[in-house]
């Protein structure tokens, strides 16, 4: 029973490091999953943007990629309309923004479907 409870309390201190990522604008995809507004996640995270919003194609390059990181405390954070990172308070995280490169994989993208 003892290990149960540690189990359970172990589950649920990762659920509670689970930073809510929000979209601003547009649909990005993070780690091949399509986000239309927002989707928790914990640190680290590949995220894609700079799609082409009128592409029907299930899988396409993205027009940028960032390696994003941010402290596990984070409650809440934001992909900015200029593809940068961003804290509840606005602030601009370590100066993270989505960065264009000529090859990039192909993932899914969240204008799909």
């Amino acid at each position: 029973m003892v290990k149960i409870l540690c189990l359970a309390a172990l589950g649920l201190a990762a659920l509670s490091q689970a930073t809510k990522l929000h979209v601003n604008k547009g649909y990005i995809t993070v780690d091949d999953a399509a986000v239309r507004k927002s989707i928790n996640v914990s640190p680290p995270v590949t995220i894609y943007a700079g799609f082409d919003g009128s592409s029907n194609k299930e899988r396409v390059k993205p027009g940028c990629s960032l390696e994003a990181s941010w402290p596990g405390n984070y409650g809440d954070i934001y992909f900015g309309a200029d593809n940068c990172l961003y804290d509840s308070n606005g602030s601009n995280i370590n100066g993270q923004c989505c960065k264009s490169s000529g090859d990039l994989p192909e993932v899914r993208n969240p204008y799909y479907g």
